[in-house]
């Protein structure tokens, strides 16, 4: 099911049923155009919010996400476009109950030729799309409870279990059951500041990876897998085609390895996600080690856990990772 569209202004109806009007009216008008910098040039960022019991989940650290990247690439984002912005989005959650929403924002159509911009911030005054697609649940609702204070779920033992923190009744994410992944070929393109670790339009390194991951399960039904992990320029393994990975190493050296959780640094491939930030926060509230490492091929054999996250699907344990035609398992959950 594809995503219904809305394109946003910056005045937003006081009422309820004056907003559901216009989302009603917009949907049906909202049109792309071609000139559009965002269809151009990718000259945009985005970000994907889960939705449970009509709750936008993570809100304050996809607002952190659209502040800063609107920052990065000089696209203005006025405070009365933010708060209509999650005015609708809220709005469109409670429609949906469960699901996604997806914000699109994008620089407006410049004066100025080519690849240009303007330097005046009035002339790139944010355009902002907001996706809405109805799911499933996206969890099994028997295992979660939602706090109403910050819209956010609480998991049950299974993840804390598999973190090894005591959560202290602290929000955790989704959790998932395990899946087999596989390490692809594909590799990441290296961004420099202010691009690195940025979610803009620019997806291209995702789509091929996407690709080679979609021809292996043709190719190889029998493994059934879900994920791949992909590859920066050097050769390190820097995250999944749609996820950040995590990851713990076996104590063999006696070193301490065991102790903490490693995710690959975003140094200038890959997306410093919404997810991996909320894990890397709840480790640290937790007191569990969680320390920025490369993710090497030498690695692989040492790997005593590794799981991918995302802001919609939360934590997705891997349960057997496949590498140069050799399969690595793994205990979970």
């Amino acid at each position: 099911m594809a995503f219904d569209w809305v394109c946003l202004n910056e005045t937003a109806p006081e009422n309820t049923s004056s907003l559901l009007s216009m989302l009603s009216t917009l949907s049906t008008s909202a049109k792309l155009d071609p000139n559009s910098r965002a269809f151009a040039y990718g000259d945009g960022f985005f970000t994907t919010i889960g939705v449970m019991h009509g709750k936008l989940l993570w809100q304050p650290y996809h607002a952190k996400r659209l502040t800063h990247h609107a920052h990065a690439l000089h696209i203005t984002l006025t405070d009365g476009q933010d708060a209509t912005l999650w005015q609708h989005a809220q709005t469109l959650a409670r429609q949906i109950e469960h699901g996604i929403i997806k914000v699109i924002v994008t620089r407006p159509i410049q004066a100025v030729r080519g690849y240009g911009f303007s330097t005046e911030p009035t002339d790139n005054k944010a355009q902002i799309w907001l996706g809405s697609k109805p799911t499933d649940p996206l969890v099994d609702l028997d295992d979660f409870s939602l706090n109403n204070s910050c819209n956010n779920l609480y998991n049950n033992a299974k993840l804390a279990d598999y973190l090894g923190i005591n959560t202290d009744n602290n929000p955790l994410p989704l959790m998932q059951p395990a899946i087999t992944a596989v390490c692809l070929d594909a590799r990441l393109s290296s961004h420099s500041p202010p691009l690195a670790g940025l979610k803009t339009l620019n997806r291209l390194d995702n789509v091929l990876a996407s690709g080679e991951l979609n021809a292996k399960r043709h190719a190889q039904p029998e493994q059934h897998f879900s994920e791949g992990l992909v590859r920066d320029l050097a050769g390190n393994w820097v995250e999944g085609t749609m996820s950040n990975v995590f990851y713990r190493l076996q104590d063999d050296l006696g070193e301490g390895l065991s102790n903490m959780w490693y995710t690959p640094p975003i140094v200038s491939a890959g997306v410093a996600g919404v997810m991996r930030s909320v894990l890397m926060n709840t480790c640290k509230q937790a007191k569990l080690p969680c320390v920025e490492r490369p993710l090497t091929d030498a690695d692989l054999p040492n790997l005593q856990a590794l799981f991918f996250c995302n802001a919609v699907r939360g934590v997705v344990p891997v349960k057997t990772l496949t590498f140069s035609d050799e399969n690595i398992g793994f205990d979970v959950v």
